[in-house]
């Protein structure tokens, strides 16, 4: 139940320093969980939503290889916390101030946690949004690059994202097949954890975000309760697409290695009409 399990650390998780801490309040009174899988956009929706002022700072505040330590390090707990303990810190210092709190969860950062009852009482009070990438190939390209190459964030300026050295190991199979494994593990197992739980969790594919940001993030504030929001712009994000020249080799080499057929000739133009 753990498909993830030795997925390697991610450093510096985006969100997870002090600037980003709320005054302090008793607790949230409405929760919301993006139930999201590496690569799929997350980080551009939780930058998105964080912009509102309105839906707390919603981040991988479960991820027990990176966040968790340093948030508890911080927040003066033990390593590891106690849920319940570490839960209660970061909901009193993460949720804005009209009272919503919004975490990032992979379904195997769940999975871990669900023998603890603090943990499924968040979990069953929580609305969530479920976060899909179409482009199965193109996200499983992403992750296996980002495994590869450690570079799991770039700021939107672009200051990070210099193309890679072109004598970097090509992408294995082997890789590229784990990552589309995970993937679709995770999926399946958000799937089936919304159906046991009769969850109609909002939807919200990646390809759709890009083109109506806007959307996504209105969708959002009105899940919670809240006004939905008008004015959304993509270039006000901290953080930009990683997508790079290399994703695009390596997709293009992937399907020229798949092909079999040869391409099929372009289709003649259509004559011009008469004049007369």
């Amino acid at each position: 139940m753990n498909p993830a399990s030795d997925a390697p650390a991610k450093p510096g998780i985006p969100f997870g320093g002090e600037a980003f801490d709320l005054p302090a309040v008793a607790g949230p009174t409405r929760s919301y969980i993006i139930a999201s899988t590496p690569r799929s956009g997350s980080t551009l929706l939780c930058d998105l939503l964080l912009a509102t002022g309105r839906l707390g700072v919603p981040t991988e505040y479960f991820n027990a290889k990176d966040t968790v330590k340093a948030m508890a390090a911080r927040l003066g707990l033990p390593h590891p916390p106690p849920t319940d303990d570490y839960l209660r810190a970061v909901r009193q210092r993460r949720t804005s101030a009209n009272g919503v709190f919004g975490a990032k969860l992979h379904f195997h950062q769940a999975a871990e946690r669900l023998p603890h009852p603090v943990f499924r009482r968040f979990l069953a009070e929580s609305r969530f949004v479920w976060l899909r990438r179409r482009d199965l190939l193109a996200q499983s390209i992403s992750l296996a690059l980002a495994w590869q190459t450690d570079r799991w964030f770039v700021p939107a300026d672009g200051a990070a994202a210099a193309e890679p050295p072109k004598d970097e190991p090509p992408i294995s199979y082997a890789a590229l097949t784990r990552a589309m494994s995970l993937i679709q593990g995770e999926n399946a197992y958000w799937g089936f954890f919304f159906q046991a739980n009769r969850i109609e969790p909002l939807l919200i594919d990646y390809e759709a975000m890009l083109d109506r940001p806007a959307a996504a993030v209105s969708a959002v504030l009105t899940l919670v309760g809240e006004t939905p929001e008008h004015e959304v712009r993509l270039d006000g994000a901290r953080f930009g697409r990683q997508a790079d020249q290399r994703n695009a080799r390596v997709r293009a080499e992937i399907m020229n290695n798949l092909r079999v057929r040869p391409r099929s000739p372009a289709a003649p133009a259509a004559p011009a009409p008469a004049e007369g």
